[in-house]
């Protein structure tokens, strides 16, 4: 593992974070929007932001990835009932090695623990990999405050190209502060940071030598925007967009990693949307992973809601599409209502009630055009760029399910 792109010096980053921090801040009575205020405003704005997309995590008290179970290779076809399929009987892949089986329960599980990582260190879920795409943030804060590169009023690096020396010391304490581990990048290899303005959404630009990513940022007391983009040696792209609005505290997060030119068989696609509304406890995950090697993907895709905050439940819609021979409900919607407390299903075939402590969510069915058509874009490189343009255009939990999923 390394500050690099994936797993090389020049392929995706696959880092971890291990800080807690979160940036006090106030609503302003100002028009203006100001820098935060604190020692190192990258650094503690990636912490930031990690600490409070976890939070979604909440919907779910229990610890839902321990089980015993049996496993099953028969597709089931039957009524969108989970039945033994839920916590006893075994029928998704196991996501942390690959191989054996899990329970649904325990799938979901994992994509509920913001730490679950597979056995090589790699995230698996919408927390730890935009905590991945993110990570090379941390380091460039870190860094240029520790070489000494000047901040601006706001708290930026000083607009220039700036060298960074990958010292033996500054990799071990970049290791402590971002929980990185950027052992791949011989001891004092010069990278050149290159900050620039932006506008729209966005403040500044970042770029670096070492490797093909990019970042636009805003970072205020008021709202948090972000977007990273980056293209892999293998030819894989991925891209992130963030926005945390401070004042309406609410915050949305696309993550898309696609195809781009590598070969199918290197190559997953995946797709997820995330909306937290802190205020009013409202969370809603979707999340799409799938197979570009195959012409008609395997793939399984779910729709989460819940009330992180003050729920006792929440309500899953998924898809299990294996193929041939491994199908949950023979590859058609299964739904439930599952307790936070416990992580067992209190209604099987059907969503929560909406009331105070629960949303009701909505079907995965309804998104199937706006993943068809991410899936038919997936080759596209241009996935693995940005500009002070790229934003999002989705801004809620109706319309997050409904708007395209656009490669520009």
């Amino acid at each position: 593992m390394n500050l690099t792109l994936k797993k090389s010096l020049y392929s995706a980053s696959i880092l971890t974070i291990s800080a807690f921090f979160v940036i006090s801040c106030s609503k302003k009575s100002e028009s203006t929007a100001t820098a935060v205020d604190n020692s190192n405003l990258i650094v503690n704005t990636y912490s930031s932001i990690n600490s409070q997309v976890a939070k979604i995590s909440g919907v779910v008290d229990a610890d839902l990835t321990t089980a015993s179970v049996s496993e099953q290779n028969i597709g089931i076809m039957a009524a969108p009932n989970f039945d033994t399929y839920w916590a006893t009987t075994a029928l998704f892949q196991n996501i942390l090695t690959n191989s054996g089986m899990i329970t649904a329960k325990q799938y979901m599980g994992y994509h509920l623990k913001a730490s679950a990582t597979r056995a090589d260190g790699s995230y698996i879920n919408v927390f730890g990999r935009m905590k991945n795409a993110l990570a090379i943030f941390c380091a460039v804060g870190h860094a240029s405050t520790t070489v000494g590169i000047p901040l601006d009023s706001s708290g930026y690096p000083v607009n220039g190209n700036h060298n960074i020396t990958f010292s033996a010391s500054l990799k071990t304490t970049m290791q402590t502060t971002c929980g990185i581990s950027p052992n791949n990048i011989p001891d004092n290899t010069v990278m050149v940071l290159t900050v620039a303005d932006a506008a729209g959404s966005y403040v500044k630009k970042f770029t670096f030598s070492t490797f093909n990513q990019s970042y636009f940022v805003k970072m205020t007391s008021d709202e948090i925007n972000i977007v990273s983009a980056e293209s892999q040696s293998s030819g894989a792209v991925s891209r992130t967009v963030l926005s945390w609005n401070k004042l309406t505290n609410v915050m949305r997060v696309e993550y898309v990693s696609a195809q781009g030119t590598a070969s199918a068989s290197q190559a997953g696609v995946y797709v997820y949307r995330l909306y937290f509304d802190e205020t009013n406890d409202i969370g809603l995950v979707l999340s799409a992973e799938g197979s570009a090697a195959q012409s008609t993907y395997e793939s399984t895709r779910y729709i989460l809601a819940g009330k992180p905050n003050t729920g006792d439940a929440f309500s899953l819609s998924l898809i299990l599409d294996y193929g041939s021979g491994n199908q949950l409900n023979g590859g058609a919607v299964t739904e439930a209502c599952v307790s936070s407390a416990t992580g067992n299903i209190l209604t099987d075939g059907s969503r929560c009630t909406e009331s105070s402590t629960r949303l009701a969510g909505s079907s995965i069915s309804g998104v199937a055009t706006l993943l068809s058509d991410f899936y038919a874009l997936r080759t596209s490189t241009a996935w693995g760029t940005a500009t002070q343009d790229t934003v999002l255009t989705w801004t809620n939990t109706t319309n997050m399910l409904t708007t395209a999923i656009t490669a520009n």
